[in-house]
């Protein structure tokens, strides 16, 4: 059996690689999505945009090694599901705060950095699940295909979203 076929016949490897290819491009279309949803409905100044792609990348530069002792502690699989379900909690608090006509500058903010550092921990737990997974002779292999969909999502996903 090739490496190929070993691969696509393990279930946990392709739980997870689905899972990190929504994850991902989730999170691709969320970091397009906010600063639009600023623009649009809210008439954002590019100032408040700018803060807004930076409040969603800030947990990268601040939280890094703290999440990475986190995440390196605790549950992988439990980790990934906490982040995504806060991912979409957050996320579903902006159509109905808009819903309600009390959308803010201040809640996208809160959302971008919720969203950095969920994002982020997911990533962590995703990339430190794979090893357990999948066998040694099948790692590269693995990595290969998470990374070249991740690209491709990475590339495809800002079209898709009218970027």
């Amino acid at each position: 059996m090739t490496t190929n076929s070993k691969l696509l016949s393990n279930r946990a490897f392709l739980a997870i690689w689905i899972g990190d290819t929504v994850s991902t491009s989730g999170s691709i279309l969320t970091a397009l999505a906010l600063p639009i949803t600023a623009a649009i409905f809210l008439k954002a100044t590019p100032l408040e945009m700018g803060l807004l792609v930076a409040a969603q990348q800030a947990p990268r530069v601040v939280l890094s090694l703290h999440l990475g002792v986190l995440v390196g502690a605790h549950s992988k699989l439990t980790i990934m599901r906490l982040c995504q379900a806060g991912r979409a909690l957050s996320l579903i608090t902006i159509p109905l705060v808009y819903w309600l006509g009390s959308l803010t500058m201040a809640q996208l903010y809160v959302v971008g950095i919720l969203n950095g550092i969920m994002s982020l921990a997911y990533s962590y737990a995703d990339r430190s699940l794979l090893p357990k997974v999948v066998a040694r002779d099948e790692l590269l292999a693995a990595n290969a295909r998470m990374r070249t969909t991740s690209t491709i999502a990475s590339s495809a996903v800002p079209g898709l979203g009218g970027a």
